[in-house]
């Protein structure tokens, strides 16, 4: 009986260790393949937050600022980029003569009345800041105004590369910030993530198209100077040989991350992409 607990552990320790990433310390094994997951999905997410949403904010302070701040918010804000008027209610993003982000305003602010903004990453961009190789490519975020500091954020899979999600953004206070690094807010929703190249991190997945499909169980909840308070997500990761992983995620506080995992929970310290567990 013994003998068959070790080997069960065993199979155990290799299932989880079967990546390319760097290996766990002894006691943050068991649970390191459900935290590479959890925190691709957690990379993932915070990209379309940085790239989509909170440029989205940003430019707004930019776009409803009189003439005499505009250069100052560019200049802080966006200080390797030139904004230019393409016409039309739609503005770029420039770094030199590259279009690396667009703006569609339909010539509104993004508080007015059923403001609705479609904001796209283009090429150039995608392929010089690409950081996991399995990582969704998004190339365009809708942030639609539906009142009382709050916005639903959709990424449509026809222009995302078969990846959708429905998102519900809602900022604490009564006054829009220039940026959503500097508001408390709080993050509801689901989605579908289409990886690419999954492979590249191992796994009995093997070439098989993999998606990491996910539901916000309870709001991620974010304030300055921390990515998240406190929040859990529930993903299950699958793929179309019907082959499928369960994870559950819940930030306890700004440094404990629990991951629950093949029936087992560890504790991870925030920060730690695949290295250390706390316990």
């Amino acid at each position: 009986m013994k003998k068959l607990a070790f080997l069960n552990i065993l199979l155990l320790l290799i299932v989880c260790n079967s990546c390319e990433w760097q290996e766990a310390e002894e006691r943050g094994n068991l649970t390191q393949r459900g935290k590479q997951i959890y925190d691709i999905w957690d990379y993932s997410s915070q990209s379309i937050l940085n790239d989509f949403v909170d440029k989205a904010f940003i430019f707004n302070a930019w776009y409803t600022a009189n003439d005499s701040v505009k250069r100052i918010i560019e200049d802080q804000w966006f200080p390797y980029y030139k904004i230019r008027n393409d016409g039309n209610g739609k503005y770029g993003l420039y770094s030199g003569t590259t279009l690396d982000f667009s703006f569609e305003t339909n010539l509104q602010s993004l508080t007015d009345s059923s403001a609705n903004w479609t904001i796209t990453r283009h090429n150039s961009y995608l392929e010089m800041n690409t950081y996991y190789s399995c990582e969704p490519i998004i190339n365009s975020v809708k942030i639609n105004y539906t009142n009382n500091m709050e916005w639903d954020i959709r990424i449509d899979s026809n222009s995302n590369s078969n990846s959708s999600a429905l998102w519900h953004l809602h900022i604490s206070g009564n006054s829009v910030p220039e940026s959503i690094s500097l508001a408390d807010y709080e993050l509801s929703g689901h989605g579908v993530f289409a990886m690419q190249n999954y492979e590249s991190i191992g796994g009995r997945y093997g070439n098989a198209p993999t998606f990491l499909e996910y539901e916000i169980a309870e709001n991620f909840a974010h304030s300055p100077g921390a990515n998240w308070e406190r929040g859990s997500v529930d993903i299950l990761l699958y793929n179309e040989k019907a082959e499928s992983l369960e994870i559950k995620g819940t930030i306890l506080n700004r440094k404990t991350l629990c991951i629950h995992y093949l029936g087992i929970i560890e504790y991870w310290e925030i920060g730690d992409f695949f290295r250390t567990s706390l316990f």
